[in-house]
């Protein structure tokens, strides 16, 4: 027996499918649309989500770059004058 719902939609289900007039094709694609669409917004939002994720632990656990430290300063001495170049890396 058709329920209520479908019965208020003239639209009644025979085996799990709709009738094949037209406003009950009408409505089974709007169904299947917002089906699909519903699927596909939680599997964007999911990848999204996933994304967001790997950005944040990419950032807390990447190697951070060390600065190289490297430096020229002159020398003078009552016997010789030149520069010294010290750092590390």
């Amino acid at each position: 027996a058709p329920s209520a719902f479908s019965r208020l939609l003239g639209c009644p289900r025979k085996r799990g499918s709709f009738t094949s007039t037209s406003g009950c094709q009408a409505r089974q694609s709007a169904t299947d649309n917002k089906t699909r669409d519903s699927n596909m917004s939680v599997g964007f939002l999911a990848a999204a989500g996933a994304l967001v994720g790997g950005g944040v632990v990419a950032m807390i656990f990447w190697p951070k770059a060390s600065a190289s430290n490297v430096g020229v300063a002159p020398m003078l001495s009552p016997q010789s004058a030149g520069a010294v170049l010290s750092g590390h890396f």
